[in-house]
C-alpha cells in the first residue's frame, strides 16, 4: 500500500500491529468529524427502517440464531 510516499506492507504486520493501524485510522477520523456526513440513501434506509418498526413489520432475530442460520446455509 502507497498513500502519499508511505509505504506500509500490510503482509508484514501481526494482527496487533493491524488492529492499531485501524485504531490510529479510526481515530483521526473522528477528530475530524466536518467530513463525516452520511449519504442521502443512509437516511432514506433509516427512514424505511424506522417506518417498519412502527407499523410492527419489522423482523427482529436474536443474534446468535441469525448466526446459526448463516453457518447452516454456507455448508
Amino acid at each position: 500500500m502507497n498513500f502519499m510516499g508511505t509505504i506500509i506492507d500490510l503482509t508484514a504486520l501481526t494482527r496487533v500491529e493491524k488492529l492499531r493501524l485501524l485504531e490510529e485510522v479510526w481515530s483521526d477520523r473522528t477528530r475530524r468529524s466536518d467530513d463525516l456526513t452520511s449519504p442521502a440513501w443512509h437516511r432514506d434506509v433509516l427512514a424505511e427502517r424506522t417506518k417498519r418498526m412502527q407499523t410492527g413489520e419489522a423482523d427482529f432475530r436474536d443474534l446468535h440464531e441469525v448466526k446459526a442460520r448463516l453457518r447452516e446455509s454456507l455448508r
